[in-house]
């Protein structure tokens, strides 16, 4: 399977609202998520938001609170 990085150029991401996303991180970490951005940070909106790479699809997913 090739391995894409966030910043290939083309690369789309999912991006999921979450709630509790304290949570639901510590629990994508346990099933083998890979955290990609520099952990939670706050979005241009002030949102909470993790980057994280699915460990099955090596998919990326935006988790928003």
């Amino acid at each position: 399977m090739t391995r894409y990085r966030i910043t290939d150029r083309g690369l789309g991401y999912l991006v999921l609202q979450v709630h509790g996303l304290d949570t639901v991180l510590a629990q994508a970490r346990k099933a083998g998520a890979r955290v990609v951005s520099m952990g939670i940070v706050k979005g241009r909106d002030g949102a909470r938001e993790v980057l994280i790479r699915d460990p099955d699809t090596g998919a990326f997913l935006l988790l928003r609170e």
